[in-house]
């Protein structure tokens, strides 16, 4: 890969700071891009959001890395960007905060490319005073390879490289670029370093190991491999400091997030605390509301696999349960607090989607019960559902720009509740000459007289 890639390196569930270094200490410049929850919560997980913006600055900051990229990933299914806004501004706060603390990227004025580029903030070489000397002159050499380890001890640096690329001399400290060099300094650092770790210095093997061993304040020693060749790489490993780890928040157990709600509280105390109950508190009710690092399962199955049954074939037991009661609770406590049609949408789509789950489970146990016309009523309110979210899927469009196939995937849902009811009707009374399951009466691929279900062998004709 040439070493002017910019790599973005997306890390959504820890601290990017390994990854970043080990790219950082391949050349590359890298971007640690964050992001803000949506996709994997009912509306956003803020306290998981704001620690992994957080994170990814401090690694930034870490690994002087050329930016911070915060994404903010989808709207659809049911997101309002507007309701994130507040959000987008905390991350920009904090990005804010950390640059005028001289953390998070580069300080202002200072001019810093990629490996390959020609300039750079940072010079090893001495000032030259009049008359110039000599620039091979083996005193500057020294001088050079001196100023190159004591800025490492310095900066605690635990490993220095030194590498040719595009007719110049690099020098990176803990995979972090520390300047440059011409390759008029080559012979005379090259040799200073060989000489200082024991390497033979006109030596034509194609790799060299040594020890490069002093005192600064205390003592130092290095462990030195040299690769050589007319590209060639010199890397000095400190001894006895292994690099420690950075130690990993564990997202999971987070419940507060400082940053964000103090923005979504400077636009009111409603909206503040709508944010808090949809954005922390519903991930305490568990299950499909929990902090997890796949896709909202509501999502998914409600609405963006085209058939709404599968959100009560996989959330039947907790959605009627106790998380769904808590669940509620929450939402019904979010609608209170809305003070727009956005807010209210989405605590709405939370609520909705509780109960269509609970009008069907109730649709099953008639369907049990010999009952299929108690089990048509049991579902009919599943029409109004989708008639209500697809009003809501319009209003998100026309107010800010929201998805347009979530229109379109209410639409096909409550098409699909209403095949589901005709198939009730017509054959829940054995009319076939035997019962099909409730299960198989709501998937699409349903056949009548097809009693083994067949369409569920073969799965690879799917693919």
């Amino acid at each position: 890969m040439p070493k002017e890639t910019l790599i973005f390196d997306w890390q959504y569930f820890k601290n990017p700071i390994e990854t970043s270094r080990g790219f950082a200490q391949k050349g590359f410049e890298v971007v640690t891009c964050p992001a803000i929850h949506t996709y994997n919560a009912t509306w956003c997980h803020l306290p998981q959001s704001e620690q992994n913006v957080r994170d990814c600055l401090s690694a930034a900051h870490e690994l002087d890395a050329y930016g911070v990229c915060v994404t903010t990933w989808e709207c659809g299914l049911f997101g309002n960007y507007e309701t994130l806004i507040p959000a987008i501004r905390a991350c920009g706060g904090l990005l804010s905060q950390e640059a005028e603390q001289g953390a998070g990227g580069r300080e202002q004025g200072t001019e810093k490319v990629a490996a390959s580029g020609k300039k750079s903030p940072i010079t090893y070489l001495p000032t030259l005073q009049d008359p110039e000397p000599n620039v091979n002159d083996i005193s500057v050499a020294f001088a050079i390879c001196d100023s190159i380890l004591i800025n490492a001890l310095k900066g605690g640096a635990e490993e220095i490289v030194l590498f040719v690329q595009e007719d110049q001399i690099f020098i990176q400290n803990d995979g972090k670029p520390g300047g440059s060099l011409p390759m008029e300094q080559e012979s005379g650092v090259l040799n200073r370093f060989k000489a200082l770790s024991n390497i033979d210095m006109i030596g034509k093997l194609p790799v060299y190991h040594g020890r490069l061993a002093g005192t600064y304040r205390e003592p130092f020693a290095f462990q030195v491999e040299f690769v050589n060749g007319p590209t060639w790489k010199l890397t000095l490993g400190l001894e006895g400091k292994p690099k420690a780890s950075v130690a990993q928040v564990e997202y999971k157990e987070l419940t507060d997030a400082p940053a964000f709600l103090a923005e979504y509280q400077k636009e009111s105390e409603a909206y503040g605390e709508w944010a808090r109950l949809m954005g922390c508190e519903l991930q305490s009710a568990g299950g499909t509301f929990a902090f997890g690092g796949i896709r909202s399962s509501i999502k998914v199955r409600l609405l963006l696999n085209a058939n709404p049954f599968l959100c009560w074939m996989h959330h039947q037991e907790e959605l009627t349960g106790e998380v769904g009661d808590k669940a509620l609770a929450i939402l019904d406590h979010a609608l209170a607090m809305g003070e727009d049609s956005s807010t209210r949408g989405v605590a709405e789509f939370g609520k909705l989607a509780i109960q269509f789950v609970r009008y069907v489970d109730q649709a099953r146990q008639a369907y049990a019960q010999g009952l299929p016309g108690v089990a048509v009523a049991s579902l009919t309110p599943c029409r109004q559902i989708f008639d209500q979210l697809e009003k809501i899927a319009t209003a998100t469009n026309l107010n800010v720009g929201g998805s347009l196939a979530d229109i379109e995937r209410c639409k096909i849902a409550r098409e699909h509740v209403d095949r589901v009811i005709r198939r009730i009707r017509d054959y829940g009374d054995g009319a076939l000459g035997y019962l099909p399951a409730f299960e198989y009466l709501c998937h699409p691929k349903f056949v009548p007289h097809d009693q083994a279900a067949w369409w569920l062998i073969n799965k690879w004709a799917n693919e």
